[in-house]
């Protein structure tokens, strides 16, 4: 799967039923894939904890864990990668409170589904850069999952009425990106 999409985030289990997790950590790293890793494992030891940050882990949980403490670190995590400790983010007219799950075009808050959202922080996370349709559905949907063929264009047309026509714009055949001011 991860050479044949791009994700912004992995969570990687060490118990995997083809291989050994931290096997493949130090194939990903050693082949140059930068993108955060968070380990969720059984393992409790310290040597364990030890050898998945050696590998190139970000960081490491064990099992049995608390969704709020693993939602925390994955933010943790993802500030680090974007070498923002803040967690408002500005483009053009819109504030993202990332910490939050809030957003304001202006003074005005606005109020986003949790799809709309998953796009708009994607769009946020990719700065400048193009972020692909498959990228999207694949922040979307769990793997394996039909997708429609119009769903990410339903749900950016959705976040363009409440953003403003402005803020999101679009290369055929690149995907979508968060413009920086609105013209």
């Amino acid at each position: 799967m991860l050479a044949t999409s791009n994700p912004q985030f992995v969570l990687l289990d060490l118990g995997l039923p083809d291989g050994d997790g931290v096997s493949l950590l130090s194939e990903l790293r050693a082949a140059g894939f930068e993108r955060p890793i968070i380990v969720l494992t059984a393992r409790d030891q310290v040597a364990d904890c030890i050898d998945v940050l050696k590998a190139g882990a970000d960081d490491f949980l064990t099992k049995p864990f608390n969704l709020g403490v693993l939602v925390a670190r994955i933010e943790a995590v993802r500030r680090r990668y974007l070498g923002k400790p803040a967690t408002k983010l500005m483009f053009g007219d819109l504030t993202l409170d990332t910490s939050a799950n809030r957003v304001w075009k202006g003074a005005e808050e606005l109020r986003l589904t949790l799809r709309e959202w998953t796009i708009l922080l994607l769009l946020a996370d990719g700065a400048q850069s193009f972020v692909s349709k498959e990228d999207i559905e694949q922040a979307l949907y769990r793997s394996g999952h039909q997708v429609k063929s119009n769903t990410v264009e339903v749900y950016v047309s959705r976040l363009r009425r409440k953003l403003g026509t402005t803020n999101i714009e679009t290369a055929h055949g690149r995907g979508y990106r968060l413009r920086e001011s609105a013209k």
